[in-house]
């Protein structure tokens, strides 16, 4: 990360307490705390837009303290994600910069909004629990009719337990579901062109307020641009190309649980 001041102290960076972990915070005053450095005979504390701390919104330096209080910055600022570092300042200079943290200036309104999303039963799944149960029934329907070992070690493995129903059944079941997927993902990009077409109506509309001109090309690069996000290693996807992806991934589902009808000259084909 770029630094305003080349370090050469070998004070080590301070730990970072709060906020961390995306924690929210109200527009108005806030808050920062850190862990003392011994040895330190004071700090630089940065926020800024970005993690590459090129948008940089507060730089300050501070006495020996362990928190600091900013205001009259993050008033006018809503449902934006910040991220913050302190380094300490030594008798030889400045250390170096440790991991930024990450905090959220929102709204009361989209506070509740986060914890509504927060409290869902999948939120802490991958795709939610009605994949892992077709997921699931994939599975059965292999094992039982294809009588692979493999697909039903797997399925033992998930947890799956024969409940007496027919493949067929099963099958059928899936078709009509991925069928409403699809009918769902049409739904989706209509409603997606709907909203990008509103959004560049809404920044025509609003050219004198350049707040809202930001917030909103923000928005609509998350949702159309692949990129990095705040986890190491994992990266952004445009929605459409997400969706198409969803619609792969069923119908390969489908084309797993395909039914072998037996010939009438011989068994099962393998």
């Amino acid at each position: 990360m770029p630094e305003n001041t080349p370090h050469s102290s070998s004070l080590p960076s301070p730990k970072l307490i709060v906020p961390v972990d995306r924690q929210a915070a109200e527009p108005g005053p806030v808050t920062f705390r850190w862990e003392p450095v011994d040895g330190a005979t004071g700090y630089e504390l940065e926020v800024a837009r970005d993690p590459q701390f090129e948008d940089i919104l507060v730089q300050e330096e501070l006495d020996a303290v362990t928190s600091h209080t900013v205001t009259g910055v993050f008033e006018d600022i809503e449902n934006i994600g910040l991220y913050w570092r302190v380094r300490s300042m030594g008798e030889d200079g400045p250390g170096s910069y440790g991991t930024p943290g990450q905090f959220i200036i929102a709204t009361p309104e989209a506070l509740e909004a986060m914890a509504a999303v927060a409290s869902r039963p999948d939120a802490e799944e991958e795709y939610g629990p009605v994949a892992e149960l077709f997921k699931g029934a994939a599975l059965e329907v292999r094992a039982e009719i294809g009588g692979s070992e493999e697909a039903q070690e797997e399925a033992d493995e998930q947890g799956v337990e024969h409940e007496g129903i027919a493949a067929s059944q099963i099958f059928a079941l899936t078709m009509v579901t991925i069928i409403l997927i699809a009918v769902l993902v049409v739904v989706l990009f209509q409603v997606y062109g709907t909203s990008v077409a509103n959004l560049r109506s809404e920044l025509a509309a609003t050219a004198e307020n350049p707040v809202l001109i930001d917030t909103r090309m923000q928005a609509e690069r998350l949702l159309t641009q692949m990129g990095p996000t705040d986890e190491e290693g994992i990266y952004r996807i445009p929605i459409d190309r997400a969706m198409d992806l969803t619609v792969e991934a069923y119908q390969q589902a489908a084309e797993d649980t395909t039914l072998i009808v037996p010939s009438d000259d011989g068994p099962l084909a393998p």
